[in-house]
């Protein structure tokens, strides 16, 4: 009688073994935590909110707190984010910046995902992911920019079922994602239309 194995390793497609897997899961969670303790610790250097808009979201968030709707049209949902991290942490500063070191790390993601490339290599996409957590334009968007680097991270999400498509051919399930994100860049920030 045959033993059950691990039927996600036995059934994928990708020829990695599990031990290889969590290997790439690791560092690549690794990288993600990394970067996510560095921006809290530069975030939470002060108590005062960062960036060129800091205070707008601060204010919008209080306002969709406490009245419902934001005092000036906004229609991202990073903006809803915060408000939900808000009330959690029962503070908008403290609760805006989680949700910015958040989206900062999460470059780590979508860098890792398109820089393996077909060979699925993890050091290339170790090394893309690094290099856009760590240089200037996510340390820049990270600090004053949020809704565009919500709109950044989502179109590089957008990008990975699109080399999808182009490299293995049409599904259903890659065209679907690629076009929901694709709409979802819109919605982040008006500049990324």
């Amino acid at each position: 009688m045959e033993k059950p194995g691990n039927v996600l390793c036995e059934t994928h497609h990708n020829p990695a073994t599990c031990k290889d897997r969590f290997q790439t899961c690791l560092y690549v969670g690794i990288l993600f935590a990394l970067s996510l303790v560095l921006r809290l610790l530069v975030l939470f250097d002060t108590p005062f909110a960062h960036g060129a808009d800091g205070y707008y979201y601060a204010a919008q968030i209080k306002y969709l707190l406490t009245k419902g709707y934001f005092f000036s049209p906004d229609a991202s949902p990073l903006l809803y984010l915060m408000a939900g991290m808000a009330r959690l942490t029962g503070d908008i500063i403290t609760g805006n910046k989680l949700v910015i070191a958040l989206l900062g790390a999460a470059l780590v993601f979508p860098g890792y995902l398109l820089g393996r490339g077909r060979d699925r290599s993890l050091q290339r996409g170790l090394l893309t992911g690094a290099l856009l957590v760590a240089g200037s334009i996510g340390a820049h968007f990270t600090f004053d920019y949020v809704k565009n680097l919500a709109g950044i991270l989502v179109f590089l999400f957008f990008l990975v079922p699109l080399m999808g498509l182009l490299e293995e051919g049409l599904s259903r399930r890659r065209a679907a994602a690629a076009a929901l994100l694709f709409a979802l860049t819109f919605l982040t920030h008006k500049l990324m239309a």
